[in-house]
């Protein structure tokens, strides 16, 4: 682990817990770089109980969303899909590569991403109303009514329990 983290002296090893505590407090600060090289740490991390989970994953990606920065949180993104990762990605961590997109501007990118998200064979990662919501607001944000009303169609027309509902529409008339 970089940084005073790791004493060779001390038998007190910091956990998955302890060091995604520092990546968000690197992510607090806006210092994209450290929270990804702590990461790139865990993830090289021989004990267990230290490598890197959902969360400390989707701390860097959304380091990155808030930096509107896609091409960095679909970096991540794609290492957590690569077949032998430990990790895989869930329902949070599309959302927040979505809101990198959106932010960005990016609708073709978040529609690719959120089709993704169909294909998911894990159930904690399907599209969920905030998803959604995320493609329709950077549709709207484009101007793109006919974007914002495809999204409308195809959710109402999902055999899925998550429906259209008020944001969806205030997206639309916004």
């Amino acid at each position: 682990w970089p940084g005073p983290m790791r004493a060779e002296a001390s038998e007190v090893r910091p956990d998955v817990v302890t060091c995604t505590s520092v990546l968000k407090a690197w992510a607090a600060t806006g210092d994209v770089e450290r929270a990804e090289k702590g990461l790139g740490a865990m993830l090289a991390e021989s004990d267990p109980e230290a490598r890197p989970d959902v969360q400390s994953y989707n701390t860097v990606i959304n380091t990155y969303a808030e930096k509107k920065n896609f091409v960095g949180a679909e970096r991540w993104l794609e290492r957590m899909r690569a077949e032998d990762s430990e990790v895989r990605p869930d329902v949070v961590t599309y959302t927040t590569v979505l809101k990198a997109c959106a932010a960005a501007r990016g609708v073709e990118r978040a529609c690719r991403w959120r089709g993704a998200m169909h294909a998911e064979r894990d159930t904690a990662a399907r599209p969920d109303a905030q998803c959604s919501n995320t493609v329709i607001n950077t549709d709207a944000g484009k101007e793109n009514v006919v974007g914002v009303e495809r999204w409308l169609e195809r959710r109402r027309a999902e055999d899925s329990v998550v429906r259209p509902g008020w944001r969806c529409y205030t997206a639309r008339r916004n």
